[in-house]
């Protein structure tokens, strides 16, 4: 997250002017959906069920234990993060990360929980043709949607979500980056819970920059225009 934030403040931000640039994160997503889309209907992002029985905001039914009980570092600091039966209820949120995380000196480049770790299901997946249709309206016009701006070019859509991601299947975890891609709402998987070697993964996608500017720092003038 740290440094998809920081690319796109270095490229598009100016401190001095009180410019901040970031990238998109789920939350500016689903900010904009409605409610049926994402929370009030049983097929909704965060009602349907995975193959595993587990929606949004499940908990794991059991911990998971032994050789399927390793954690990225990050996790250990991330709000609701349960490892050896230790809740964090006071954590980073999966959209947050101020600094880089210094890695860890282990074979697999993850800490091993003492006896289990029992995270919270924070996935969901959505296609394209399901995410046409879950957006407000643009500025109350009926004819265009959030979608337009959201999903830039439609099913060709691609791009980094700066929002870490815990899918639970039956006997261990993944550990995910948010994306769009071809205009599925998905993530790329990263580690898995397994104490093992994860097989390197490669995936080219762009930045979806949102840039905030002071208001008192933009006039109206007669020749230009807005500036």
């Amino acid at each position: 997250m740290y440094l998809l934030n920081e690319a796109c403040n270095e490229l598009y931000g100016d401190n001095a002017k009180g410019i901040i640039g970031r990238n998109i994160n789920i939350e500016d997503i689903e900010m904009k959906m409605t409610s049926e889309a994402l929370n009030t209907t049983e097929n909704s992002a965060h009602n349907y069920l995975n193959a595993y029985g587990y929606k949004y905001g499940d908990q794991a039914n059991e911990a998971y234990i032994l050789n399927a009980s390793s954690y990225p570092v990050i996790y250990l600091q991330e709000d609701l993060s349960v490892i050896d039966g230790v809740k964090n209820s006071n954590g980073i949120k999966i959209s947050n990360q101020s600094k880089l995380i210094e890695p860890v000196d282990t074979p697999t480049g993850k800490l091993q929980a003492n006896n289990n770790i029992q995270p919270y299901n924070s996935y969901w997946y959505k296609d394209n043709e399901f995410m046409k249709n879950a957006f407000e309206p643009l500025n109350n016009n009926s004819e265009n949607t959030y979608y337009d701006l959201i999903m830039t070019n439609g099913s060709n859509t691609n791009y980094w979500i700066s929002t870490r991601v815990i899918g639970l299947y039956e006997n261990s975890c993944g550990f995910s980056i948010r994306y769009v891609n071809s205009g599925n709402m998905g993530a790329f998987f990263t580690c898995s819970s397994y104490n093992n070697n994860d097989t390197d993964q490669g995936l080219a996608l762009s930045l979806r920059p949102l840039i905030s500017v002071d208001a008192s720092l933009i006039t109206l003038k007669d020749d230009v225009g807005w500036e």
